[in-house]
């Protein structure tokens, strides 16, 4: 059954030297919405990163560190605040985000494809909306269609919600928003990241 998306949080890697055991090379994680796809994710996209962009300035650590150590809390609220700023857009509220940095580890051992870890960590859905967070908190964002929308690509929010009927006037709004951020390069960022994290692992397997 379809119906359903996921938001993609990939966070950059830190490292704090002195051998901290908090260095990382980037961590993931995936939140899952049930019944939100099309033009209402790509409102919560665009609203969720309105919010994100307040709490940042808002942020009293220059660095950013602390910031993105509690990302996941932070992108729960800015969820939670797009999905219930408007009662027509407030009839499903996506599950927390959560950790996936090592299914996507796991899951492209042999073959590094963003596709290969998505397939793994859920079934047919209406589209994954990718999010990157840098240490400097700046922000790129990329869709990939789903499966029931034929080949999976990645699509402008504009290319994704014509897969679903025509568009309207907030569509459009949505769209302009959107276009402040970079665009992320989905494929090419999904083997950087892996080349990045393996180093990781690959050190705790030994």
């Amino acid at each position: 059954m379809g119906q359903r998306s996921q938001i993609v949080l990939i966070v950059e890697g830190v490292k704090y030297g002195n051998d901290n055991p908090n260095d990382n090379n980037g961590t993931i994680y995936i939140a899952h919405n049930q019944w939100r796809f099309g033009a209402n994710a790509v409102y919560v996209l665009r609203h969720s990163l309105e919010k994100l962009k307040v709490l940042m300035k808002e942020d009293i650590y220059e660095t950013g560190e602390y910031f993105l150590s509690r990302i996941d809390h932070v992108m729960n609220e800015c969820v939670r605040y797009a999905e219930n700023r408007d009662i027509k857009h407030s009839f499903s509220q996506s599950h927390s985000f959560e950790e996936a940095t090592k299914e996507y580890y796991e899951s492209n051992k042999k073959k590094v494809d963003i596709l290969n870890f998505l397939n793994h960590y859920t079934d047919n859905n209406n589209g994954w909306f990718f999010i990157k967070i840098k240490r400097d908190k700046s922000v790129e964002i990329g869709i990939l269609n789903g499966y029931e929308e034929g080949d999976i690509k990645q699509r402008t929010p504009k290319e994704y919600c014509e897969l679903f009927g025509k568009l309207d006037k907030e569509d459009k709004e949505n769209f302009k928003e959107l276009e402040q951020y970079k665009v992320l390069d989905i494929f090419k960022e999904s083997k950087n990241f892996f080349n990045r994290i393996k180093k990781d692992f690959e050190e705790v397997e030994k």
